[in-house]
């Protein structure tokens, strides 16, 4: 789903640049900032140059369609609509006025914008939009919808006119995964129009928008009669299905909130029945009737329309489940506003006139912008896997300037394998994934685990694929700074991508009423997917920001930077359920992930707990101010030097008294300073943080660390993190620096993202780069031929000393499916690790050998050859081989047994003291050869006090 092209993804890093390098940096000039932050007032700076040459807007054609043969020409006659995105103005001062706004010692903090001030500092000019506006026009498009913000024009026209405006041409192809076709371009977008467009929403429809909803086994209940009969959490069911009061009993026991105040909006693809939430509310006893309004956008639907086949049941169930959920955790709303836009239809077969029934990014992009300028609800809620472009993340940023909290369903199928479904990655956004919950008798929370559920039938004899909460890692988007800090050892996160999801909540077992303009009376239906926890976040957030007006506070808005500081402050678990049982692995990624103590990649920080809406009012003000925000990165080969050594920071107490403040490293390749101390107020010190030579051991590798300031006297953190990328291993120099290449220079590296062409040469057709990187922006392409090609890069060793290489590759066919005749070798020292030739299509794969270096130095080294494809090479590492740690022994029957994370193949050697002072050890028995990479062996316990075990690698 994701594809966002080369061009896209730079336009991504710079519009996020301060993603990458800390969310809490500040702007250069404080004179500026002040101007921005407090008075948002009309800015000048010139949007681009201007050019004569027509605008080429990358990342508009789907992967599928370069690789397929198109079935035919759409029908030039066909009506079609399309939106003209422009970009925001001002953009990096966007990116920083929101780290300012989200940060607590900043006095800007939650100083949030309204629509107009956001359009008056930030929105197209005038003038530009006019421009697209006389654009389309003179290209016989009509404006149908314009917009207060100035970043959308929505137009509508004939095939042949969109063709003629844009220099494509509209094919047909027959979708490779779903039973229908879809139309794309067949080349990217150019415009003859010298001011800057962002994206064209809507030339494609290879992604179909679809709920997260999914009904459970068990058999609806027909409520003929539509009443209801008592409130929910009172049936004495531990594990549902809930319903109504139970999610607050469950989660927020004893509030004094209901939402009164606060409104709740949710996006939506599907109309509903205003008698089904009534009768919801009947059956859980919520009274009196929350207003639910609607909200019609381009055309949607204030009932929708399901044919005799339930083609749409799932978007009609996802709407009123949305909208019950909401109700139930804050029952005393003054208003549920629906925003709906038109229905993505079945499509018919080629021939007939589907482009209006096709529900594209030009739609989805005209509901979230309508969400954002109306700007009536302060807790927005999603649960659609759905296509989006760079206008949509302009979009999920003014949500957050104007103190917008947006939640968003993160999926039900569990970890993803590769590229995360938009937009479940974006930075500005609350994922949420799911858990499945159990209560006791009395409806108090119990427990809950990582919400899965193995493959099943809806009862009416269509399959259900097995689910669980969706989780993984960005492609796109670095690791924002509120992410940082956070150990992604056992999680298997990432330290320098956005992780997902950020919380969770119930997404099993819940009971939803449903199906008057349908059938006779509504139907009780048990349903689940993170699409139900996603909206009863939202209504939590309408508690929140009903106590925050009672006590004279702005909104919390973007939620992400206050969950996290308490998911790494002392109040976690006062804040948090922390859910450390399940997994939401799956075939796909049958290692990952898996529930952890604290962060992981299923449920994130866990789901709501009892104190969690006073720790969110509560934010501590942290008065210890760290310049600068960021740490550094450095670069080197193998032994330095490297591009960064050093940096001092200046610590600042900026209240009316004294604090003591320590600091933490998690690495043992930096120094720092100072550990601590005591500030006064108005004082500063400063603290060097500094490269050792410890440093120069690192071979090829990409190194992470953290140090912490802490504030000690009110108990808040701030985390600066240090990269170091040795050797280059991973390409993310985006050159081959540290590397020797023999072979064409264009077919080097590949950029993620870019869906038509390698290191500028349409290298491989039809096939995109991204395949060819494995983890962050950058990855090797090894397309040499016909001769062989080499790339090799030599490092510093110590003779005798045992590493461990390792490397990801991939093989990758052409467009039509071949991939022989290729080689590919990968020596050390000369010695050959590997070697094959005419191999098979593979994925990526882990290659992993022990080596021992025989001088001070070694060479690694990959030759290949590829003459119809390519060999993908990314995350190659070259380090000394990590010492074996024997976990905690497990005593039974007078044994002892221990157990190892090994390599296969290698030699381990049981040892045993007495005295650890000492320097004998004795050998237990011979040598084990891994036969896995778990290794446990048992050993009597024998009769000797203090006996002491070890494991060490030992020579084959």
């Amino acid at each position: 789903m994701r594809r966002i092209s080369r061009t896209s993804v730079l336009g991504l890093h710079r519009f996020f640049a301060v993603w990458r390098f800390g969310f809490a940096k500040l702007l250069q000039s404080q004179t500026l900032a002040a101007a921005v932050l407090l008075s948002a007032p009309v800015f000048s700076f010139a949007v681009g140059p201007v050019t004569t040459q027509p605008q080429v807007l990358k990342g508009h054609i789907p992967r599928a369609a370069r690789r397929l043969s198109p079935l035919g020409q759409l029908n030039a006659g066909y009506q079609m609509e399309v939106a003209i995105g422009l970009p925001l103005r001002n953009r990096e001062q966007l990116t920083n006025l929101l780290a300012d706004i989200y940060n607590p010692s900043s006095p800007n903090f939650h100083h949030f914008l309204k629509p107009d001030e956001f359009a008056a500092s930030f929105a197209p000019s005038a003038e530009d939009y006019q421009s697209v506006i006389d654009f389309a026009k003179a290209h016989h498009l009509t404006v149908t919808r314009t917009h207060p913000n100035r970043t959308l024009v929505h137009v509508s026209g004939s095939v042949g006119d969109v063709e003629n405006a844009f220099h494509v041409h509209l094919r047909t192809f027959k979708h490779p995964k779903e039973d229908r076709n879809f139309f794309a371009p067949d080349t990217e977008p150019s415009l003859d129009l010298k001011t800057p467009v962002l994206a064209v929403s809507g030339l494609d429809n290879f992604v179909r928008p679809r709920p997260h909803i999914h009904p459970a086994t068990t058999s609806p209940r027909i409520r003929p009669n539509g009443g209801g009969g008592g409130g929910g959490g009172g049936s004495g069911s531990n594990t549902g299905p809930f319903e109504g009061y139970d999610f607050r009993n469950a989660y927020v026991p004893n509030a004094s909130q209901d939402g009164t105040g606060q409104s709740v909006g949710i996006f939506e693809l599907f109309g509903f029945s205003q008698q089904d939430i009534q009768d919801y509310e009947d059956e859980t006893g919520i009274f009196p009737y929350v207003p639910v309004q609607p909200v019609l956008v381009d055309g949607g639907s204030a009932s929708g329309s399901i044919d005799e086949n339930f083609s749409l049941l799932s978007y009609a169930v996802e709407t009123t489940g949305d909208i019950e959920m909401a109700i139930s955790m804050a029952p005393g709303l003054s208003s549920v506003l629906v925003y709906i836009g038109p229905t993505p239809q079945d499509q018919p077969p080629l021939g007939t006139n589907y482009i209006q029934d096709a529900t594209t990014t030009a739609q989805i992009n005209d509901v979230l912008n309508r969400m954002a300028t109306d700007d009536l609800a302060k807790q927005l809620s999603c649960s659609y896997g759905m296509d989006i472009n760079l206008s949509t993340v302009q979009i999920f940023q003014q949500f957050a300037a104007q103190g917008q909290s947006f939640f968003l369903a993160s999926g039900d199928f569990g970890a993803f394998s590769s590229a995360v479904d938009e937009p479940a990655d974006d930075p500005y956004i609350t994922v949420v994934g799911g858990t499945t919950l159990t209560t006791t008798a009395t409806g108090d929370w119990a427990s809950e685990t990582a919400w899965t559920s193995p493959a099943s039938d809806d009862g009416l004899g269509d399959a259900i694929p097995a689910q669980a909460s969706g989780g993984g890692v960005s492609l796109v988007y670095p690791i924002p700074a509120w992410q940082q800090g956070i150990s992604m050892t056992v999680n298997q996160g990432s330290t320098t991508m956005r992780n997902l999801p950020d919380v969770s909540l119930v997404a099993n077992n819940i009971n939803i009423v449903w199906g008057n303009d349908f059938i006779l009376g509504s139907t009780d239906l048990p349903e689940g997917g993170t699409s139900l926890a996603a909206p009863l976040w939202a209504g939590f957030m309408a508690l929140v920001n009903q106590q925050a007006a009672a006590n004279g506070q702005p909104p919390i808005g973007f939620a992400n930077p206050s969950l996290y500081a308490i998911g790494k402050s002392t109040n976690y678990h006062s804040g948090f359920h922390d859910i450390t049982i399940g997994s939401n692995t799956n075939s796909s990624s049958p290692t990952k992930y898996k529930a952890t103590a604290g962060y992981d990649l299923c449920t994130g920080w866990g789901t709501i707990s009892t104190n969690l809406m006073q720790a969110l009012l509560a934010p501590p003000v942290d008065t210890l101010r760290v310049m600068s925000p960021v740490g550094f990165t450095s670069q080197s080969r193998s032994g330095g030097p490297f591009s960064v050594t050093t940096q001092t920071f200046t610590l600042s107490n900026t209240g009316t008294t004294p604090l003591a403040w320590s600091s933490a490293n998690s690495a043992d390749w930096l120094n720092v300073s100072s550990s601590g101390g005591t500030l006064n107020p108005g004082n500063s010190t400063t603290v060097t943080v500094s490269l050792n030579t410890n440093a120069n051991n690192f071979l090829i590798t990409h190194a992470s660390a953290n140090v912490a300031f802490n504030n000690l006297t009110v108990g808040t953190t701030q985390n600066r993190q240090f990269d170091l990328y040795v050797g280059n291993g991973g390409f993310e120099a985006g050159d081959l620096s540290d590397w020797t290449y023999v072979g064409d220079p264009t077919l080097t590296f590949a950029l993620a993202g870019d869906d038509s062409d390698v290191a500028g040469q349409n290298a491989l057709p039809g096939q995109p780069d991204e395949l060819f990187v494995h983890s962050g922006i950058y990855g090797g392409y090894l397309g040499q031929w016909p001769d062989d090609g080499t790339l090799s890069q030599t490092v510093s060793t110590i003779t005798g000393q045992q590493l461990l290489i390792s490397f990801w590759v991939t093989s990758i066919p052409d467009q039509d499916g071949e991939n022989s005749p290729n080689g590919f070798t990968a020596k050390w020292n000369g010695s050959t690790l590997f070697a094959g030739a005419n191999l098979p299509v593979f994925g990526w794969t882990n290659m992993q050998y022990i080596v021992s270096s025989a001088g001070t130095s070694g060479t690694l080294e990959f030759d290949f050859n590829n003459t119809p494809g390519a060999f993908g090479l990314d995350d190659v590492t070259v380090e000394t081989v990590p010492r074996p740690v024997l976990n905690s022994p497990v005593v039974s029957n007078g044994n002892l047994t221990f157990g190892w994370a090994a390599f296969v193949n290698q030699s381990y050697q049981i040892q045993s003291t007495t005295n650890l002072a000492g320097s004998g050890w004795t050998d237990l028995g011979s040598p084990i050869v891994a036969t896995n990479n778990v290794m446990s062996v048992s050993l009597p316990v024998g009769h000797a006090p203090g006996q002491f075990y070890r494991v060490i690698m030992s020579p084959q």
